[in-house]
């Protein structure tokens, strides 16, 4: 009984080494799908941010917008988008009108458009909220 269950030990011993192992390879493939992702959203960041900006300049003369990340150190905490009117930074998207707030989002949707093209776009009532 006792060659048995320092059997069953030493298998045990086994299994755990061999999961441990496992385990370190599966965070080091964590690890480099982080830094894949992290990669992908700054490069993706990056390029949209410089359409978006055009884009709205575009939509709407006299007006800018920009993206900026929510925490520099961390893209995975989103992103902020600001308007200005002129050189009135505004603190809140509420102080922009209907129209204002549709042309911000159609910029960006654009912008993202622009980034990586679908075959096919869908736009239902795009100008609803826009004045003549």
């Amino acid at each position: 009984m006792s060659d048995q269950a320092e059997r069953e030990f030493k298998e045990l011993i086994k299994k755990k080494d061999k999961m441990m192992a496992d385990k370190q390879t599966i965070e080091k493939q964590i690890t480099k799908l982080d830094t894949l992702k992290n990669n992908t959203l700054m490069q993706t960041f990056t390029n949209v941010t410089a359409s978006f900006s055009n884009i709205f300049r575009t939509l709407l003369p006299g007006a800018d917008a920009v993206l900026e990340l929510a925490d520099a150190e961390d893209i995975q905490q989103g992103i902020k988008i600001k308007v200005a009117f002129g050189k009135d930074w505004k603190e809140s998207h509420s102080e922009l009108s209907g129209g204002q707030r549709s042309l911000l989002a159609l910029s960006f949707v654009l912008a993202l458009l622009k980034y990586k093209p679908a075959p096919l776009y869908i736009l239902d009532e795009i100008d609803a909220a826009l004045d003549l």
